[in-house]
């Protein structure tokens, strides 16, 4: 099992909520644009669609 299956499996379902609220608190809306500038997993991106 590699590092990044680790982290999907014990560190992902705690940021799940965290994810939620930033992607709320942004006020983002569907067609606005979204820049990834490598700080992570690039997950966040996909609350924002």
């Amino acid at each position: 099992m590699s590092i990044t299956n680790l982290y999907s499996i014990f560190i992902d379902p705690f940021l799940q909520d965290i994810r939620t609220y930033i992607s709320k608190f942004s006020g983002m809306k569907r067609g606005d644009k979204v820049l990834d500038v490598c700080c992570g997993t690039g997950d966040q991106v996909f609350y924002y669609g």
